[in-house]
């Protein structure tokens, strides 16, 4: 059904078999690549100097993934339906996933098209029980600040190509001719405070809708914190007004506070005691500014997160860093790679760059969520199984239990 200027909300699906040859070429094209990200995350499973997966079995079996059943499937069943979002919108390709349960354990999905930044239109490809699940990754043991302090360091050096950028202990970049916040910019903590969970929505977009599906899914505290980054002539970061009339123009989902302000609202319909907040991120100044103009900025953003906090008298226990899709595991691997060209125009490269440093400032934890790794069109998963037999597409594709890192 269409609401408003083009926004077509899903109202039935069903699942349709088709062959192997079809389905592939489909998701791939005739000379195609795409990025595998059951290889991104078997590569950071087996030895990533700061990250591991949650669960010891991730990458040896999905069964101890965690499911997006129960309360996460609850708020994004009304979000989906109430905001309304499009047929084609990650989150909706999530719930079909999620309600499609029960299909062969082996199945593959051959989603919707999505109009990647990173290609042109792209086509999600995943096993069902991948879109349905959720990859947890935390700081291996004995992690101390000091080497949190390093791979910041490695990563932004890596986006600016200089390596005289620097992280300090505090997680304030340095570089010569950038100013900086000082601690008397800084509010004081009321103290003892109470302690929240922060979701950060890695990429902007509906990630706000599975920050907030996923604070409630996993029993973050009353108060807790959502964060989203995006372009809207505000203050550098700032509450925002419900809103209480559904979503009618396409362009709310990645332009102004439209859509966070939507989510508020159903938030608090479902009864989720959660704040929203919106911080401007300046995809501007991070993809093309100076050294200096980008340190500067960066500074300024988790200088405002620490002094929102603040203001609201709680202190974070856990940061949660959101992302539909994965295609942030390649910003993680990449940053081990000083050859490689970093994406600087990408909003989840510069956000996890921000919880790196939010989590020497605030000392908490820190958890990297992958909703449903490929749902987003940047990445396929082809990994052990199914096998995909050479013979199938001589010349186009073909899948080994080693999980090539990019598929063609």
């Amino acid at each position: 059904s269409e609401v408003g200027d083009g926004i077509r909300v899903p109202v039935s699906a069903r699942v349709l078999s088709a062959s192997v040859p079809e389905v592939l070429d489909a998701a791939f094209g005739s000379d195609s690549q795409r990025l595998n990200v059951a290889a991104l995350i078997e590569r950071i499973s087996n030895g990533h100097v700061l990250w591991e997966p949650q669960t010891t079995a991730l990458g040896r079996g999905r069964d101890t993934w965690a499911p997006l059943r129960g309360r996460f499937e609850f708020c994004l069943n009304s979000f989906v339906r109430l905001l309304p979002a499009g047929a084609d919108k990650t989150i909706s390709q999530i719930l079909f996933a999620i309600h499609a349960q029960g299909t062969s354990s082996d199945a593959y999905m051959l989603g919707m098209v999505r109009h990647s930044s990173r290609g042109g239109p792209k086509t999600p490809f995943m096993p069902f029980e991948i879109w349905s699940h959720a990859a947890v990754f935390n700081f291996r043991p004995g992690i101390v600040a000091s080497d949190i302090r390093a791979e910041a360091g490695r990563l932004i050096q890596a986006l600016m190509g200089d390596t005289s950028v620097d992280v300090e202990a505090d997680g304030t970049l340095t570089h010569q001719g950038a100013t900086r916040c000082t601690d008397h910019d800084r509010i004081p903590a009321p103290f003892p405070r109470a302690t929240v969970d922060v979701a950060f929505a890695a990429g902007g977009g509906s990630d706000c809708v599975t920050a907030t599906a996923w604070l409630a899914h996993v029993g973050a505290p009353s108060g807790s914190v959502v964060v989203h980054p995006g372009r809207a002539k505000l203050s550098l970061m700032s509450a925002v007004n419900d809103v209480p009339d559904k979503l009618s123009d396409p362009r709310q989902f990645f332009e102004g506070t439209d859509l966070l302000g939507r989510v508020q609202y159903l938030s608090r319909e479902l009864g989720l005691d959660l704040r929203h907040y919106f911080i401007c991120q300046d995809k501007n100044v991070l993809g093309k500014g100076s050294v200096a103009e980008v340190v500067h900025h960066m500074n300024a953003l988790a200088h405002a997160i620490e002094n929102t906090l603040a203001e609201l008298g709680v202190a974070c226990g856990r940061f949660h860093l959101i992302d539909a899709g994965g295609d942030i595991l390649q910003t993680i691997l990449a940053g081990e790679d000083h050859e490689q060209v970093m994406p600087r125009s990408e909003r989840d490269v510069w956000s996890l760059l921000l919880a790196l440093c939010l989590r020497l400032r605030l000392n908490c934890d820190v958890l990297l969520v992958v909703i449903a790794p490929g749902v987003d069109g940047q990445s396929v998963w082809l990994g052990d199984t199914p096998m995909v037999e050479d013979n199938l597409l001589p010349g186009r594709v073909a899948v080994s239990s080693r999980a090539p890192s990019r598929c063609g």
